[in-house]
């Protein structure tokens, strides 16, 4: 009988163990909860009352801080001492640690929680930029989206042969995006090369002739009729476009100055160039008074009978318009210098020399007459600035184009640029004779100075006096340059009285003789 009692009276203690162990565990495992993650490792470290030694030895990476005592535990009381007299088994180290893989307590399966193993030492994700400097997300952080990316997948699909992560899409996008956007730059910085190239050989574009190129030419008058004779050009001797005659003539210019003439002025201008005439009438052209100069201005047959009637009136006037049978357009200029030639030829055809020189001239009348009474007057010369080995120009897009039909060779022959040039009295009837009937070409200096000039062994001679460029310096500073030129280019109606009035007066300081003195040596000067 007292041994089925103490039987029975240790079963109950048994019981009563194995209850208040699996009470003191579940009441562990929910404080483990409410602290840091204080692991399954905790509650054995109270039981067994062995907490110092798993705090300083076996896993280095354990911190003392990781193990916080529950608060339901913190006094160890006499049931918890009983039960760790009841385990038969030791706990052992590895177990503690977690390591164990063949005894009761293996810390994985029993919990389940991979929270309650070891914290796994931190390892800082990589983190990787594009080449624009922007950060990304880390690495680890893209895998673990992956997976569970991957994870929700529908099962039934095919798996692709080779899966790629999104990590790697990205990169491959990132690549494509900065060599993209770098082939963007190289474009943007060629085309930048390219339109600052264009822009130099704008602003330092070779000149055309004499002349260099407006702005805004396409849109001229001029322009567009050299543009569609161009297109519809036909070879023609000149006589047969060449309608000889005058509106007015003028032809007693030369009767009224007697048998003595030196000098006849044939100033070219357009009919609707009232201004420039007007400038030069008050400055330069009062010299075309002296009896020895004969002036006029010559001027093309206008296309509206209303600016006929207006060059009439101004004819009126002054008395100095000469006005051609010729139409007044680009193409035409050859035409109207040829009327100049024979106006000279029949009406002055004892004066020395012809002066042809635009209307935007500046002349100094006086210094070319002093020029020229060096020349002999019986030879045949052209005197101006000249041009030689110039090219025709075959854009066709230029105001000055000569396509192959108009001129076949390579180039021109040596002529003197057409803003100003003179021709010996003698030289006007075979040049002249020689243009009407020479094949037409529409620009007068080449044509005139150039090609028949050649024919008929006529000598061209220059002279850097005839300013026929385009670039000059401001009227203000020509004092002490005006004294060397003859003809300058580009003047406008209004510096026409000023560079008169400075021709005058020029005001250029004389020369100073400046005398070199021989330096005297140095003395020594000694210093007691």
């Amino acid at each position: 009988m007292r041994v089925r009692v103490f039987h029975r009276w240790n079963l109950l203690k048994i019981c009563i163990s194995g209850t208040l162990f699996i009470l003191a565990w579940k009441g562990g495992w929910s404080a483990n909860k409410q602290t840091h993650h204080a692991t399954g490792r905790d509650l054995l470290n109270l039981v067994q009352g062995d907490l110092g030694n798993i705090k300083h030895g076996g896993n280095q990476h354990i911190k003392e801080d990781h193990y916080i005592d529950p608060p339901a535990f913190q006094s160890s009381s006499d049931s918890s001492n009983s039960l760790n007299q009841e385990l038969s088994t030791p706990l052992q180290k590895s177990w503690l640690l977690g390591a164990s893989t063949g005894g009761f307590l293996k810390v994985d399966g029993v919990l389940g929680d991979p929270s309650t193993t070891l914290i796994p030492p931190i390892v800082e994700p990589s983190i990787f930029k594009t080449k624009i400097g922007e950060e990304t997300e880390s690495s680890a952080a893209l895998h673990l989206k992956e997976d569970k990316i991957l994870s929700h997948e529908d099962k039934s699909k095919e798996a692709a042969p080779h899966k790629r992560r999104l990590s790697d899409f990205y990169k491959e996008f990132v690549q494509k995006r900065d060599k993209e956007l770098n082939r963007v730059i190289d474009e943007s910085k060629s085309m930048k090369h390219i339109n600052q190239t264009i822009e130099h050989f704008k602003k330092y574009s070779a000149r055309v002739k004499s002349d260099i190129a407006r702005n805004n030419e396409s849109n001229s008058s001029d322009f567009k009729h050299v543009m569609e004779y161009n297109k519809n050009f036909k070879p023609h001797q000149t006589f047969q476009l060449y309608k000889p005659g005058f509106t007015i003539s003028n032809s007693e210019l030369c009767s009224k100055s007697g048998s003595g003439i030196k000098l006849v002025v044939m100033v070219i201008s357009a009919p609707d160039h009232t201004n420039q005439r007007d400038a030069i009438r008050g400055g330069w052209g009062l010299h075309g008074s002296r009896p020895d100069v004969v002036f006029f201005f010559l001027v093309g047959r206008p296309s509206k009978s209303e600016e006929l009637a207006r060059l009439i009136e101004e004819n009126d006037a002054h008395s100095d318009l000469v006005i051609n049978n010729n139409e007044d357009v680009y193409e035409n200029l050859s035409l109207k210098v040829v009327s100049g030639l024979a106006w000279f030829d029949q009406h002055c055809p004892l004066a020395d020399y012809l002066l042809k020189v635009d209307d935007d001239m500046f002349v100094q009348v006086n210094l070319l007459i002093h020029r020229l009474d060096n020349q002999t007057k019986s030879d045949r010369f052209i005197l101006g600035h000249i041009s030689r080995n110039w090219k025709p120009v075959r854009n066709p897009k230029s105001k000055y184009l000569i396509t192959q039909k108009q001129y076949d060779k390579e180039t021109y022959p040596d002529f003197a640029t057409g803003p100003s040039y003179v021709i010996s009295g003698v030289s006007v009837r075979p040049l002249l004779l020689s243009a009407l009937e020479e094949t037409y070409l529409h620009l007068e200096d080449v044509f005139i100075t150039g090609i028949n000039a050649q024919k008929n062994n006529v000598e061209r001679v220059h002279s850097e006096e005839f300013k026929n460029n385009a670039n000059r310096i401001p009227v203000q500073f020509m004092a002490c340059t005006i004294q060397h030129t003859i003809t300058i280019h580009k003047i406008s109606p209004e510096e026409q009285k000023d560079l008169e009035e400075l021709a005058k007066n020029p005001g250029c300081p004389p020369k100073k003789n400046f005398i070199k003195k021989k330096k005297q040596p140095t003395k020594n000067i000694e210093i007691p």
